[in-house]
């Protein structure tokens, strides 16, 4: 199993950190997981799945939102919209070496993915995810005939 550290530059001069999991050649399709509030890369089920997905043909990202790393974040100073901000600046990074990527959020990673922009990502699951998503989702419709999703 490859294990690559990753750091990803900011536009206000932070470092996004994360681990980079796959087998064998590197794989066209990544997941990002995002962990919750106070959590981080080394929670059991991002660990469990950057062990469990790349021997089904999936790399795994766990994005670190903050940490005590060189130029990382800090959970005082973000918010859910810096969180967004940064899952966006991590799938942009992405997407050089991969063609599809895919969001999962735990807990709080939920909303932080809703703060993101996720356009050009192929899905996106929550795992116990922290919001009332009746209310989230009120803004959304479903796009059947067009997408089979919503919108």
């Amino acid at each position: 199993m490859v294990e690559k550290f990753l750091h990803i530059p900011t536009k206000d001069g932070k470092v996004i950190y994360g681990t980079l999991n796959y087998k064998g050649k590197k794989p066209a399709r990544v997941i990002v997981f995002v962990h919750g509030l106070t959590g981080s890369i080394s929670d059991h089920p991002l660990l469990a799945a950057s062990r469990f997905f790349p021997q089904h043909g999936f790399a795994a990202f766990r994005i670190g939102l903050y940490g005590w790393n060189k130029d990382a974040r800090h959970l005082r100073a973000c918010t859910t919209k810096t969180h967004g901000k940064d899952i966006s600046r991590a799938v942009q990074f992405l997407k050089k070496d991969f063609q599809n990527v895919f969001l999962v959020g735990h807990s709080w990673g939920l909303p932080s993915i809703l703060f993101s922009n996720t356009k050009g990502v192929k899905a996106i699951s929550f795992w116990d995810g922290s919001v009332d998503l009746e209310r989230a989702f009120s803004a959304y419709k479903y796009e059947g005939q067009k997408i089979d999703a919503y919108a």
